[in-house]
């Protein structure tokens, strides 16, 4: 659910166009912030 509405409202490219700027803390923003999501995505699908 979450990643449908992430998709729809222009998320996930807004992090994709973040990535490709490079810089280092960036990417590790980009990167907790895709675990934090598959986390809840996780808890989510076993409850």
């Amino acid at each position: 659910k979450l990643q449908t509405k992430l998709r729809s409202e222009g998320g996930i490219r807004a992090l994709l166009g973040m990535v490709r700027c490079g810089h280092p803390d960036v990417l590790a923003q980009v990167a907790r912030g895709i675990a934090n999501f598959a986390k809840c995505e996780s808890r989510a699908v076993s409850q």
